[in-house]
């Protein structure tokens, strides 16, 4: 997610993500054609929704301990969503 967002703050400076502070950016020039592509591409929402999703995630787990379950069958959980992602 971080490299996401820090690849979305190059990508509108118009410079290489070569691993520095995102921050740290400074604009070089002002142009409107890049970020008017990300609305028109709704990238901004998506970004929105994957972070969304692993929120409800972590909350889904929290309730999992809240009503008892294990830390083990929440491991477990988890590992198999990876495995899930990873095959699919």
């Amino acid at each position: 997610m971080t490299q996401l967002l820090s690849d979305i703050v190059y990508f509108v400076a118009y410079q290489e993500n070569d691993g520095r502070d995102p921050f740290r950016v400074q604009l070089t020039h002002s142009d409107r054609e890049r970020p008017k592509l990300l609305r028109e591409q709704n990238v901004l929402k998506q970004v929105d929704y994957i972070f969304l999703s692993k929120v409800a995630k972590v909350e889904n787990y929290l309730t999992m301990l809240y009503y008892g379950a294990s830390l083990a069958h929440i491991a477990l959980v988890v590992g198999a969503l990876i495995l899930f992602q990873t095959f699919c």
